[in-house]
């Protein structure tokens, strides 16, 4: 389980089963795709919205890009 995902769990004070760790992990990256889904739909709204599409291209995508890929590093999603 990642350290991020089991610090959180551990300041929620939730106390894993040893037969739901992946269970556990298994919500997380829920979450966390959730997340990014959310990010994403950002990305195509904001989009839909700009008046020249390759501003926002060398702006927002590439910053889209970034967060998404943190959110994924940090905790520990493929």
């Amino acid at each position: 389980m990642n350290e991020q995902i089991k610090a959180l769990l551990a300041q929620s004070g939730l106390q894993p089963y040893y037969n739901a760790q992946g269970h556990i992990e298994k919500f997380a990256e829920l979450i966390v795709k959730e997340c990014i889904g959310i990010v994403e739909k950002n990305r195509l709204d904001e989009y839909s919205q700009v008046e020249n599409p390759t501003d926002f291209v060398e702006g927002w995508e590439g910053n889209s890009d970034v967060i998404i890929e943190d959110l994924m590093n940090h905790f520990g999603v493929e």
